[in-house]
């Protein structure tokens, strides 16, 4: 039979409270950013789609500008309501309520996973972020609805990160459904009259509410991490999250450890055997380049990077009479090339990644002289000794004759 609090409900109209954490009570939400991104998830499934402004964006492909609309993620209003929520450092509480037959296992997943993404690729880490699936529990009525809303309020509201000042009428939320508990007859004897303000203000967690609530609250017993921690370095939480997964084997053996050694003799034997090469041609280089010097130094229009729209000022393309020149040896392995005919502009990027951001541009015929590291990207060296990428695709070696 499945564990308990892992029986899933199908039945449509129920009240649920959904309960999971870090695995191995490890931190989950290191500082307020991850708080916030889950809570944004949240108001991306629950918010009402005609609330949602969706606008075309801008993205280039191969020089080219196009717009499209940014794909939305799935949304389960009129489906799933959000009741109350608590988010803690190592753990979140959702009380829901399923309108709709069985969605709410696809909705949690579906937050999970999407966070999961999200810290992993924060704090550079691999694996599950939660200790399993998620734990649920059926709300019987409203009457415990009552108790176990004002229990999390009371026991896990002192975050920002909480309902409770959406029940205290001191915030709104378009994407939450608050529960009016004072139309509710049961709920009034329980208040004793008053407002739901008046009754959490004077709730006490006894054994009377605590055995109330046994086997709703899931959790083991209300032990929280102060929220303190949120001050901490990020440096040393990510070093927390990720220290088991980034534990680096040690060397076992003389072999292995001289392994390192025999990775730099190689390099330093490649090095030199492409110098030498290299200076083959280095007097004929000069020439050509001397004669042509205006027209190999290359001043491009200022680029804009087509992620966040930032502007960068033009860069000035290291020429094949500079390369020789300098007395930089590594500059002698750069080739003198020439952008093919046909490619248009042509992006020059900061890193070896197309989303890295746009430096400058180049155009079909453009020379320059840069390095292949690899079967997709060139190296470009500029004349103030920066450097920029370029996709091997667009780029041609030109072959210079001495005359």
């Amino acid at each position: 039979m499945p564990a308990k609090n892992l029986l899933r409900v199908p039945d449509k109209d129920v009240y649920l409270h959904i309960y999971n954490k870090g695995v191995e009570g490890k931190i989950i939400f290191a500082d307020e950013q991850d708080s916030t991104v889950f809570l944004g998830y949240l108001r991306d499934y629950l918010i009402d789609p005609q609330l949602v402004e969706t606008q075309k964006k801008s993205f280039t492909v191969k020089g080219k500008t196009y717009q499209g609309t940014p794909h939305q993620p799935k949304n389960y209003y009129k489906k799933v309501e959000l009741i109350a929520y608590s988010i803690n450092p190592d753990h979140f509480h959702l009380v829901v309520h399923q309108k709709a037959h069985d969605v709410i296992q696809g909705f949690i997943r579906s937050l999970c996973t999407r966070y999961s993404i999200y810290f992993n690729k924060k704090y550079e880490r691999r694996g599950s972020l939660f200790e399993g699936p998620y734990k649920s529990a059926q709300i019987p009525d409203t009457n415990m609805l009552l108790h176990l809303v004002t229990y999390l309020h009371k026991n896990h509201g002192s975050s920002a990160f909480s309902s409770l000042n959406i029940y205290l009428n001191k915030e709104s939320c378009a994407w939450m459904s608050k529960f009016d508990f004072s139309l509710d007859a049961e709920n009034e004897i329980s208040m004793q009259g008053t407002t739901y303000n008046g009754y959490a203000e004077n709730y006490q967690y006894t054994d009377k509410e605590k055995q109330l609530l046994t086997g709703l609250i899931i959790e083991k017993e209300p032990t929280l991490l102060e929220r303190r921690i949120l001050d901490k370095d990020l440096s040393s939480i990510s070093k927390k999250t990720t220290d088991i997964e980034h534990k680096k084997e040690q060397p076992r053996d003389n072999k292995t450890r001289r392994i390192p050694e025999y990775i730099g003799l190689t390099i330093t034997f490649l090095l030199l055997l492409t110098l030498g090469l290299r200076n083959v041609s280095i007097t004929t280089l000069q020439a050509e380049a001397s004669n042509n010097e205006n027209q190999n130094k290359i001043q491009t229009p200022v680029a804009v990077n087509t992620i966040n729209n930032t502007k960068y000022e033009p860069q000035e393309v290291l020429s094949a009479s500079d390369s020789a020149a300098t007395t930089d040896p590594l500059s002698l392995i750069y080739s003198y090339t020439v952008i093919k005919k046909g490619s248009g502009t042509i992006l020059i990027y900061k890193e070896k990644d197309v989303n890295s951001g746009a430096i400058t541009t180049a155009h079909d015929g453009d020379h320059f002289v840069a390095f292949p590291i690899d079967n997709d990207w060139y190296q470009i060296r500029f004349t103030d000794d920066s450097k920029g990428y370029i996709l091997s695709k667009y780029v041609d070696i030109e072959q210079i004759n001495s005359k």
